[in-house]
């Protein structure tokens, strides 16, 4: 949706497809009111099928009909171009050819600031996506009497060319003309032509053409002197492309018929626009038009198959990737419709084969004599599964493994077809899928005979600069023709491209092709990079100056840059060194061809292949310390004739065996890195000159590794002891063979317990409870001059424990009377008494084995009770005596044997 600065009343609702473009656009214009006014809303529903614009909840527009063709490749499946993600934009755009370009009065700032208050997105939760595009009804009006188009093709009937009801007049790009139709005829009075051939255009649109139809184009001109003009069919609605190839009569002072038949081979058109274009053709001769007709000579055959071509990206195969026609299968047969399908476009849309199946498409455009390249992308959900391309009847097979892989066969130029058929074979026992299949001319530039027309090219004109082109099979044996009208004020604005040229670093290759002029003038042909390298040319620059006799040009180069699988070929017909033309002159190109050479290697006639390879070598430290130490830094190879070293410069610390090239280290040398300066000498022989290579050696001198060795020993202290203060225990690990100065760092564990750096002791936190406490310590040895530091991490227990109940028990005799038994049961005192008390709750047992029968204990207070009518005498109880313990002692029990005395 867009609002232009200057109608800030209107707002138009545009959807862009197609290739050339296409376009639907609707309006609304607001009732006294402004879009810059105020805040409004603004909607857009996106459906499957449909887009409907709104404003202020309004609908403005709606579409339904669009497509996704490019030219010479063929239309997607409906609703494609918009049934993919897209993104949102809110931006304000300043100039453009559209709304106009700002100038001196244009004001910049707060005053025009683009204020948008939220942006909301919403999806329904369902929507069929089963859709299809609406049915194209092609109601042409009917053509008069005598099957004639053109309105007033005679111009029987005078018009002021001021509107646009049947013939349109207009200038553009410094076209200054005067048109009028009187008398029978129309006039153009040309002041100045302009720069592009439509700067003047009488034209008439609304004129049908029927997909398939044979038509017929014919008028009489004439000029006040001799000249040409281009006649054009074009589609004003779909980027203004050509249904016709353009007529270019050359005209005389003489009137003349001129006539050219074409097929509408493009979807039908209701609108399509006759077009005289009388601009940039070197001439300002004044041009008279009468008799004009379109007529249609032959109704489309319902019976006639579609000649097939090979496409513009050079496959000859139809919908290769899958993306086109009615469930993305267009142009394929397919043996069985329940076996295969085509994924989604988030798998990229991919045929998917279960089993058995078979595509075929036949009568493709592909030829015996020339050299084809075949490829295709393929995947198995099970490893060695196969498929079978049948090309012509040659059979090509690739075994398939669970990942997806590329597959590339050659098909030679000798190759003899038995048809022109493809044909694709699935033998699977699981799902294959099956993508981007190719057939291809397998040369680096494609099509370069132009026998296939302009497929592979792309034709750039400039609107400062004016050209047309054709692809001539009557008098040239299809060669690319070009007519320069003008050739403006650089080299690429009258261009032939073609993209997608593979060129590797390193690589040498042969460019050649044949061309001439009707002028005689230079050319400039090269091979090059995209914009994103720069345009950087990689082949010499080459400029070749043409005459009227075709000459065969050939430039060898060698690709010095990155590898660029896209680069292009780029033919600069515009001004080419200080030519520069506005003469009418036509040039002619033929045969282009780009091969891979083989570089010419320089081999040195007696160059010393003396080699010289250096590696760091090590060296212990220790072991320097002790004696000389030798070391090889330094290999040599292909060394022609006796070799020599000398140490040139360096440390002292090293030295070099004049024969053997060995490296000696002084004996005491510390420990770090050295370099030294030596020269290798190759003294040759007969074949070889001598030669002296200098190096740079280097040896370390490394600290050996530390023998520390650290092992883990338990410790423990008292519950008791740690409640009263902390307690240092003795070091919990023992250290052994440590070089250098020894460190202790707690890396983890237990809070409670901590090391000291020094010693290693490990402290227990006061009032730790009993258990196990465990820590991960961090033992270091610093090292010294000949070893490396080193740390070992050990992890370290420490225990602290409960202490031996202290409780002691001793039995005490206790009497009761006879007479006081014999009428009830008596309670006597704790036969038990304590020397030392017990620590935590004491509890009393009887213990069975060796206790009377007529004592009992109370289990809390370990009193013991006399059973009435206990005759008199001495009884034994033994008791258990328990103590449960606490946080800071063991539970302990003892048994005493206590005696109760009945008398």
């Amino acid at each position: 949706m867009e609002v232009m600065g200057q109608q800030p009343d209107k707002i138009y609702g545009t959807i862009h497809f197609g290739n050339p473009h296409s376009e639907s656009q609707g309006t609304r214009v607001l009732d006294n009111d402004s879009f810059a006014a105020g805040y409004h809303t603004f909607g857009c529903e996106w459906l499957p099928g449909k887009i409907i614009w709104y404003v202020d909840g309004v609908k403005f527009h709606e579409e339904s009909n669009w497509y996704s063709t490019t030219e010479g490749q063929g239309t997607l499946s409906y609703p494609a171009p918009f049934d993919q993600p897209f993104y949102v934009i809110l931006n304000l755009a300043i100039g453009g050819s559209w709304v106009g370009y700002p100038d001196e009065l244009t004001t910049f700032g707060e005053q025009n600031a683009y204020e948008v208050d939220y942006v909301r997105v919403y999806q329904l939760d369902e929507y069929d996506e089963n859709v299809t595009r609406p049915e194209q009804v092609f109601n042409p009006r009917e053509p008069d009497a005598e099957g004639n188009y053109v309105l007033n093709g005679a111009f029987a009937t005078d018009e002021s060319l001021e509107d646009d009801d049947a013939w349109m007049f207009r200038t553009a790009n410094g076209g200054d003309a005067f048109g009028v139709i009187a008398d029978g005829k129309a006039t153009v009075t040309t002041a100045d032509a302009g720069s592009v051939d439509y700067s003047i255009q009488l034209m008439q649109a609304g004129l049908p053409f029927q997909k398939g139809a044979t038509y017929e184009v014919s008028f009489d001109a004439c000029a006040s002197a001799s000249r040409t003009m281009n006649v054009d069919i074009k589609a004003p609605d779909h980027g203004y492309k050509t249904y016709m190839s353009t007529l270019r009569p050359a005209l005389t002072t003489e009137l003349q018929t001129f006539t050219q038949v074409f097929k509408m081979t493009d979807d039908s058109d209701e609108n399509g626009r006759l077009e005289f274009n009388l601009g940039a053709m070197g001439s300002t001769a004044d041009v008279q038009i009468t008799n004009v007709r379109v007529k249609k000579i032959a109704d489309p055959n319902p019976d006639e198959k579609e000649e097939k071509v090979v496409l513009s990206n050079g496959n000859y195969i139809y919908n290769g990737s899958f993306q086109e026609g009615a469930a993305h299968l267009g142009y394929w047969a397919v043996s069985d419709q329940t076996a295969a399908g085509v994924t989604d476009l988030k798998d990229g849309r991919r045929l998917r084969a279960t089993g058995n199946v078979v595509l075929f498409q036949d009568e493709l455009a592909f030829t015996e004599g020339a050299a084809y390249a075949l490829s295709f992308d393929a995947q198995a959900q099970n490893a060695g599964d196969t498929v079978k391309v049948i090309v012509g009847g040659r059979e090509f097979v690739a075994t398939l493994s669970t990942d997806n892989q590329t597959f590339s066969f050659k098909i030679p130029a000798d190759t003899k077809f038995d048809n022109r058929d493809v044909s694709v074979e699935f033998n699977g026992t699981g799902t294959i899928w099956f993508d981007n299949i190719m057939l291809c001319e397998d040369s680096m530039i494609k099509n370069g005979s132009f026998s296939n027309g302009l497929t592979g090219y792309e034709v750039y004109v400039a609107d400062d600069a004016n050209a047309s082109y054709v692809v001539d099979s009557l008098n040239e044996d299809n060669a690319l023709d070009v007519t320069v009208n003008k050739t403006a004020d650089a080299d690429w604005k009258v261009q032939i491209k073609q993209n997608n040229v593979s060129l590797e670093k390193g690589k040498s290759y042969r460019l050649s092709f044949k061309a001439k002029s009707s002028l005689d003038r230079p050319i400039r042909v090269v091979l090059q990079g995209q914009e994103n390298r720069g345009w950087a040319v990689y082949s010499s620059d080459n400029v070749v100056n043409l005459t009227s006799e075709y000459q065969t040009f050939t430039d060898e180069f060698t690709m010095t840059e990155e590898n660029d699988p896209a680069a292009f070929l780029s033919i600069c017909l515009g001004k080419v060194g200080d030519f520069e033309s506005t003469d009418q002159h036509r040039v002619v190109l033929d045969d282009f061809q780009l091969e891979p050479v083989e570089a010419e290697v320089e081999v040195p006639k007696a160059a010393n292949p003396l080699t010289t390879k250096t590696a760091t070598k090590s060296v212990s430290a220790v072991k320097v310390s002790k004696q000389n130490v030798t070391a090889t830094p330094l290999s040599v190879s292909n060394a022609q004739g006796a070799v020599s070293y000398a140490k040139k410069s360096g440390s002292d610390a090293l030295s070099v065996n004049a024969s053997t090239g060995t490296v000696t280290v002084k004996k005491g040398t510390k420990a770090g890195t050295y370099t030294a300066q030596i020269e290798v000498t190759a003294e040759g022989n007969d074949l070889y000159e001598a030669a002296s290579v200098t190096v740079t050696v280097t040896v370390k001198v490394v600290k050996d590794a530390n023998p520390m060795a650290v092992k883990a020993v338990a410790r423990s202290t008292t519950a008791p002891a740690v409640r009263k203060k902390a307690v240092a225990v003795a070091r919990p690990m023992t250290v052994s063979k440590a070089q250098g100065t020894v460190s202790y760092a707690k890396a983890s564990g237990s809070a409670a317990l901590t090391v000291n750096k020094k010693t290693g002791k490990v402290t227990v936190k006061k009032g730790t409870k009993a258990g196990t406490y465990t820590a991960k310590i961090k033992v270091t040895a610093a090292g010294n001059t000949l070893y490396a530091s080193a740390s070992k991490t050990v992890k370290v227990t420490v225990k602290v424990v409960k202490s031996a109940n202290p409780m002691a028990v001793k039995a005490v005799k206790r009497t009761v009377k006879l007479s006081v038994v014999k009428s009830k049961t008596v309670t006597v005192a704790a036969p038990v008494s304590f020397t030392k008390k017990g620590q935590g709750k004491v509890t009393y047992v009887k213990v069975a084995k060796g206790s009377s029968s007529a004592l009992t204990v109370n289990k809390s207070t370990g009193k013991v009770t006399v059973k009435k009518g206990t005759k008199k005498g001495t009884y034994t109880i033994k008791i258990k005596v328990s103590a449960a313990g606490n946080a800071l002692y063991k539970a302990a029990s003892k048994t005493v044997t206590c005696k109760v005395v009945v008398k």
